[in-house]
């Protein structure tokens, strides 16, 4: 993963109010561990801007 990767959320979140599946952005990689993620409903608001878990990340597949 790298910043500006689009990725997808593996599991809800519901202390955030995300819900699995949501996509948003990498926006900073911290460490290994953590980076900074942005999600926005559909007119573009961010809804949640925070260090998740790369773990429960994906990268979303461009095709």
């Amino acid at each position: 993963m790298k910043e500006y990767d689009e990725v997808e959320l593996l599991k809800d979140l519901p202390e955030e109010r995300l819900v699995k599946g949501q996509k948003g952005y990498i926006l900073e990689i911290y460490n290994e561990q953590y980076c900074e993620v942005e999600f926005s409903d559909l007119n573009g608001t961010t809804v949640y801007l925070g260090a998740l878990p790369i773990e429960i990340l994906k990268i979303v597949d461009k095709k």
